[in-house]
């Protein structure tokens, strides 16, 4: 299920606000790349860790740690979808959203307008599917900026609270949730506008457990030009370097600034 509206957003900004989408690095994934990496992860789900249903198998964790208009997650429903419905029939479909896509399925966004579009899209797409949220459901789609660890307090003026309560389940995701797969397309750009503490702890020390990127075999790394470990798309490959760590096993399926598919299990 596709339409050009879910692309519009990266050349809207491109047009529009060409240095935030150089500072945050959107760009647009082309659906055949997303179809490719989701089929891949739903192979290595069966064929690796033993989930005859892959992505349509309950224990299954997901995150889209970047997620834009949410291109990857709904690839991965509808493919949890087909593969749930042609082994098990239609009957049960809702029950397999609420019990299966619904509270272990994540994204995170920082931009307002494709977290808005995102959502939308989901409600489509599921709408489609024959299973329409209902009484106040929602995809667990939480507007955050994935590489900030602090957790907003609870703002008290009115239209602003409910950006603490994305903030606050967001939080709870990044620091408390197993995730089991990590995939979509983060932003990359040289220049960084994710520089703070966390970042730099992320990135230059073994945190539980996860060695450091500056340090090889014991030793400093020695890099002459280290500002590319500063990249974006660096830092969120990091983050689920880090998170699949804690987990104990898992995928991480992410493209590169030059549009190359990496995939580790």
């Amino acid at each position: 299920m596709t339409t050009p509206s879910y692309h519009f957003y990266e050349t809207f900004l491109a047009e529009y606000d060409p240095d935030t989408r150089e500072r945050r690095g959107v760009y647009y994934t082309p659906q055949s790349v997303v179809r490719y990496i989701v089929r891949a992860v739903h192979d290595l789900l069966k064929t690796r860790f033993g989930l005859a249903d892959g992505l349509a198998d309950q224990r299954v964790t997901l995150l889209d740690p970047a997620a834009g208009t949410l291109t990857f997650p709904a690839e991965a429903i509808q493919l949890a979808f087909q593969e749930f419905t042609s082994k098990y029939g239609t009957g049960a479909k809702e029950n397999f959203l609420r019990a299966h896509i619904l509270p272990h399925f994540y994204a995170f966004e920082l931009l307002m307008a494709p977290y808005a579009i995102g959502h939308m899209k989901i409600g489509l797409l599921l709408k489609a599917l024959g299973i329409p949220l209902q009484n106040g459901e929602r995809f667990q789609f939480y507007l955050t900026n994935t590489l900030e660890m602090e957790d907003l307090q609870q703002i008290a003026i009115p239209g602003l609270s409910s950006l603490s309560e994305e903030s606050h389940h967001a939080a709870k995701v990044k620091k408390e949730e197993p995730i089991l797969v990590i995939l979509g397309n983060p932003p990359y750009s040289g220049i960084s506008a994710n520089q703070n503490n966390w970042t730099e702890k992320l990135l230059k020390t073994d945190l539980d457990g996860a060695q450091s990127y500056y340090i090889v075999d014991g030793q400093p790394l020695g890099e002459k030009n280290p500002k590319w470990l500063q990249d974006d798309y660096v830092k969120f490959l990091r983050f689920a370097q880090w998170k699949i760590h804690k987990a104990g096993r898992g995928i991480v399926a992410m493209i590169t600034n030059d549009y190359q598919p990496q995939l580790s299990g």
